[in-house]
């Protein structure tokens, strides 16, 4: 298990680990000079998604691809800064709070089938008249047990998951906004 350390005394939500901040001479660098940057975008992103639940914010070396993950067990966000492409990064932070967000929000549990997760969507019907008028909207709610799958396991699989297609969209929704509260 790695090892972290707080990153601001007066926070007790944000953390790094010690081969971001003090191994490599590189990435120790571009962790100093950016990471007020990664924690106002953490808090920028956590506002937008208006995010209640207590969450721990994680910058550190991820092992495998990934470039970062979200532990609702945990209440963790983690975010990998070795690709030291700061979009990329804070695309990364919303991503995560995303499924933040579908937890929070209900719209992903997990399944008491082992890897199998529970998602709700929301679809929403227009009903239009001949003049192209709205003339209903309808609103239902639907659950589906699904598989989850890991990238590793099946790629192409795991970027269909619908929380993984969400977040994806949140990511392109948001990032802008970020960005912009970040200059």
């Amino acid at each position: 298990m790695p090892k972290f350390v707080p990153i601001k005394e007066d926070r007790k939500d944000l953390f790094v680990t010690g081969s971001v901040n003090r191994d490599f001479l590189k990435l120790r660098e571009f962790y100093a000079k950016n990471v007020d940057t990664f924690i106002k975008a953490y808090d920028v992103t956590r506002k937008l998604l208006k995010l209640k639940s207590e969450h721990k914010f994680f910058i550190r070396n991820i092992r495998g691809n990934t470039i970062g993950f979200y532990s609702n067990f945990r209440k963790e966000v983690a975010v990998d800064i070795r690709s030291r492409n700061i979009k990329s990064i804070v695309s990364t932070i919303i991503h995560e709070c995303q499924h933040a967000f579908q937890y929070e929000s209900g719209m992903l549990k997990k399944d008491s089938k082992p890897n199998y997760m529970i998602w709700k969507a929301f679809n929403t019907t227009i009903i239009k008249d001949t003049n192209g008028s709205i003339n209903e909207l309808a609103t239902s709610k639907q659950e589906k047990s699904i598989r989850r799958y890991s990238p590793s396991q099946n790629h192409k699989k795991y970027m269909a998951l619908p929380w993984e297609i969400d977040a994806r969209a949140a990511e392109k929704k948001y990032i802008d906004k970020v960005m912009k509260e970040l200059s």
